[in-house]
């Protein structure tokens, strides 16, 4: 039997954004729904474990429900709000679709849009263990420069592992210090030429002689270091390009290890006026191990106002994914052309670089930005409490793929059932407007493929099979 929609409390979808919206019901409404686990913290809503039976077929188009599990999955649909990460990733998938209209040739145009393999199609995941779902299948772009849904997981595990550093750091005895360093930018500066600029004015502080006599490897206190490349623009001066570096010495005090990396502000300052730049106090800062730790934490879990970023910027400074989400939320123009003008730039860049044998002596496994998104499209694995839910052909998904953050939700909340119904609401919603138009419901009509690598040979997709 078809499942059909409650005409009191539908779905609503935004049809412009590609996203939907649903309402909330106050807590005390939700008691006494069959199946639903009500946590009394409105923020945090624990969703219910996908009920027994009312299995998806093979594919997305087997809807077969009983009437009771068709009432459960109304009550669900209904009563409950979404919970913050929900919201998040919803806001995260429209961000991409706007990136990918800024960035129309690039990876992250195909990243969690595009089938990875046709003859494979798109599976719905679901993790009962941790409730959240996801897709396999799907190509990946890996990009944390700017892919909003790729970066909020690549900087995750990058701030995994410099905790991982600060605390093996100090195991061994080692005090880390956390070095600043900019230049004097304007309004008007090309955010090309001022970059290349500053990294050449880095090379040459690495390879100053001060530089090198702090080495270890060279009798020095520096063991290791590692290097994080940051920008935010928009603002009143115009780009702002920097790096933080974060400096690991052998001293006996915290002051000792300061007092040493302050003897590089000098070949800092020439550094920069040997490739036409200038800096004052402000271009070259020190800070001890707790400032160091307070970085950290902002930069890995810190929610900004774009969601999908790490860091805001200062003042009117926007950090990249902040110009992304006013292009996106409020059409600013000016902000996506930034945008897309950073993402030009940083594009090949590594997020965060260790220098020559530090990963190594921390003990620190090596992992890749692609690697890091392409787990997140892996195919259900049994022994983490993983299903699959729901299956979509290449010509499906290309139809209720504008969905695509609604059908997650819905097998969130009830599993394959959930997956079930926001296909039917797309099918409904979908023949309403074709209908009423006096045209043919595009449930019908065939969509285009979309982009993917060849026939049954995934080679070189982002489609993991674990």
């Amino acid at each position: 039997m078809a499942f059909e929609r409650s005409t009191s409390t539908p779905l609503d979808f935004d049809t412009a954004g590609g996203h939907e919206r649903l309402g909330a019901m106050p807590m005390d409404a939700r008691q006494g729904i069959p199946g639903v686990r009500v946590n009394p913290d409105k923020s945090a809503d624990s969703p219910p474990a996908a009920a027994a039976g009312g299995g998806l077929g093979n594919t997305a188009k087997s809807v077969r429900q009983t009437q009771s599990e068709k009432e459960r999955v109304r009550h669900l649909q209904t009563h409950f709000g979404k919970t913050a990460a929900q919201e998040k990733r919803e806001q995260r998938f429209k961000h991409q679709r706007a990136a990918a209209r800024l960035l129309p040739s690039s990876r992250t145009a195909q990243c969690l849009w595009s089938v990875a393999s046709n003859c494979n199609g798109v599976d719905v995941i679901h993790n009962e263990a941790e409730g959240r779902a996801r897709y396999a299948g799907l190509q990946t772009c890996g990009s944390v420069w700017s892919c909003p849904v790729c970066s909020a997981k690549v900087s995750e595990i990058r701030r995994q592992e410099l905790n991982d550093a600060l605390a093996v750091a100090r195991q061994k005895g080692l005090i880390p210090v956390l070095v600043s360093l900019t230049t004097r930018h304007k309004r008007g500066d090309s955010l090309a030429s001022l970059l290349a600029s500053l990294k050449k004015a880095k090379q040459r502080w690495a390879n100053h002689r001060g530089f090198a006599s702090l080495r270890s490897k060279n009798g020095g206190p520096l063991v290791g270091y590692i290097t994080a490349t940051e920008v935010t623009g928009g603002g009143v001066n115009g780009w702002h390009p920097h790096f933080h570096i974060l400096m690991f010495f052998q001293c006996a005090t915290e002051a000792e290890a300061i007092a040493k990396a302050e003897t590089l502000r000098g070949p800092w300052l020439a550094g920069l006026k040997s490739e036409g730049l200038s800096g004052t106090g402000a271009a070259f800062d020190v800070q001890g191990g707790s400032a160091a730790g307070n970085y950290i934490t902002k930069w890995g879990a810190a929610e900004e106002v774009a969601l999908g970023g790490k860091k805001k910027g200062r003042g009117d400074g926007r950090a990249p994914f902040q110009l992304l989400a006013d292009y996106a939320d409020n059409d600013d123009k000016q902000a996506g052309a930034l945008f897309a003008e950073y993402a030009k730039e940083f594009a090949g860049y590594r997020q965060l670089v260790w220098s020559p044998g530090l990963k190594a002596l921390f003990c620190i496994e090596d992992i890749a930005d692609a690697k890091a998104a392409a787990d997140e499209v892996r195919r259900a694995d049994e022994s983490k409490a993983e299903a699959q839910v729901g299956h979509f052909t290449p010509i499906e998904w290309g139809r209720y793929r504008s969905q695509r953050a609604m059908i997650l939700r819905m097998a969130e909340l009830a599993g394959a059932m959930g997956v079930d119904a926001a296909v039917q609401a797309i099918r409904n919603l979908k023949a309403q407007t074709v209908g009423g138009m006096g045209g043919t419901p595009m449930s019908a009509v065939a969509q285009p493929v979309p982009p993917a690598s060849p026939p049954c040979n995934p080679q070189g997709s982002q489609d993991t099979k674990v």
